[in-house]
């Protein structure tokens, strides 16, 4: 089994390029964007989550062995943060007597969204380094007390940022605060824990700033005369949020290189199950993951759903690419599906399901077997296949002409694709480890 040396090696500096801003920032904004139209809820949010997890495993050069468990990591991670309901918070921008409230809603709510990400993010990196006790414990208090606060604050909605008087939608942000700042403190005084205070800092400044910043579209947009009212504000908005997350957790990926994990002895995975052993233990993680995201009426499902995803990952180390990009995939690919039966009135089935949940899990079992395998080359089946849905849904159930929302689309793949491939590194922006 991997040790990590525990020899000393020499500090050395962590480089982010002005090119590794540009792709967190641009992924991260692409795959928000795709988030809010071709699939929302928690299962939408891992979009944006694998794509960043992509983007951070490459930039702190993680070894190959972890990147299957550190990328399902990011993904729930975003995921947990999709249980929050924000639609009736945007709502309050259009009265000038609940605007602030309603701007105050959306920082909060974008700020606990990027403080869960970011204790996944960090718990994920860990890998072989965290003690299991410790490790599973914080899981659990993180787990527990996302309950607790969603049952002591929202559910009796003592701070309520959505309508409380048509049709009041059930709020989970406190219990998404309580949760993560209870287990990052657990973790910071249980060990040494380098850096995880200031990288939760990161990422729960990085979502309200997004969330805060982004929702200025719609305030101003709220405050237009027709028909500049129905402007795509609320793309735009997404487009900011993702923007502003991907570039502040581009430069928190400062802490999450600690001096001793510099050098990592051994970079190679272990063996890989037989094909169709392994194409068995995907299908089983996403059924499992499906099960508990799309018919558990549990209002917070997702986050009951985590130490059961992340047993899988432990027990079954390659349905950390499953749940990563297979179940993502299929959750898109799902939405759209069930959009086309209901436009032309055709009757969805269950081995309708299954031959989509086998065809997807065994395309990326090959995938990630082939030799020459790398991020890149997960980044951009994932960036592609949700674009090619998007377009699918855009020219299937929505023709329309040509607007700014799908020309930001297009640009942004393209630019995020062409980044990906050159990554010189050409201009260095050196930011210390300590």
């Amino acid at each position: 089994m991997f040790k990590p040396n525990l020899m000393q090696s020499p500090k050395k500096q962590m480089q982010i390029t002005k090119t590794d801003l540009l792709i967190h920032s641009i992924a991260m904004s692409l795959g928000w964007g795709l988030r809010g139209t071709i699939g929302g809820g928690s299962v939408g949010a891992m979009i944006p989550g694998s794509m960043i997890g992509l983007c951070l495993a490459r930039v702190i050069q993680l070894p190959k062995r972890q990147w299957a468990i550190f990328t399902a990591f990011c993904a729930i991670g975003f995921g947990i943060g999709g249980q929050e309901t924000y639609g009736q918070t945007i709502g309050l921008l259009k009265s000038s007597e609940t605007a602030a409230w309603g701007m105050l809603g959306l920082t909060i709510k974008g700020a606990v969204w990027g403080l869960n990400a970011a204790l996944m993010i960090w718990i994920g990196l860990q890998a072989d380094r965290l003690n299991p006790v410790r490790k599973w414990a914080g899981i659990v208090i993180l787990t527990i007390f996302s309950i607790v606060g969603w049952k002591l604050v929202n559910q009796p909605k003592w701070i309520y940022f959505s309508d409380p008087v048509h049709q009041p939608r059930e709020e989970v942000w406190f219990g998404l605060f309580l949760g993560p700042f209870l287990a990052g403190l657990y973790f910071t005084i249980s060990g040494k824990c380098r850096n995880l205070a200031s990288f939760l800092v990161c990422g729960f400044l990085a979502g309200a700033c997004g969330f805060g910043l982004g929702s200025i579209w719609l305030l101003v947009g709220f405050q237009l005369p027709e028909p500049y009212q129905k402007g795509p504000w609320w793309k735009l908005m997404e487009f900011s949020f993702g923007a502003i997350l991907g570039l502040g957790f581009a430069l928190g990926s400062r802490f999450l290189r600690s001096p001793e994990s510099q050098e990592d002895a051994d970079p190679v995975c272990e063996p890989m199950p037989r094909g169709w052993v392994s194409i068995m233990e995907g299908s089983l993680a996403v059924v499992v993951a499906m099960v508990g995201s799309y018919f558990c009426p549990y209002r917070l499902n997702f986050s009951v759903l985590v130490p059961v995803m992340l047993i899988l990952i432990s027990v079954l180390p390659i349905a950390g690419w499953h749940l990563a990009l297979s179940f993502t995939m299929i959750g898109f690919f799902r939405d759209v599906w069930m959009d086309v039966c209901k436009k032309w009135e055709i009757q969805p089935t269950h081995w309708q399901m299954i031959v989509l949940i086998l065809l997807v899990v065994a395309l990326i079992d090959w995938f990630v077997r082939r030799p020459g395998f790398r991020l890149r080359s997960a980044f951009l089946i994932l960036t592609w296949a949700a674009f090619c849905d998007y377009l699918a849904q855009f020219l299937l159930l929505h023709p329309r002409a040509v607007g700014l929302v799908p020309v930001v689309f297009v640009l942004e793949t393209v630019m995020v694709t062409a980044l990906w491939l050159r990554c010189d590194h050409a201009v260095n922006l050196v930011l210390p480890t300590d």
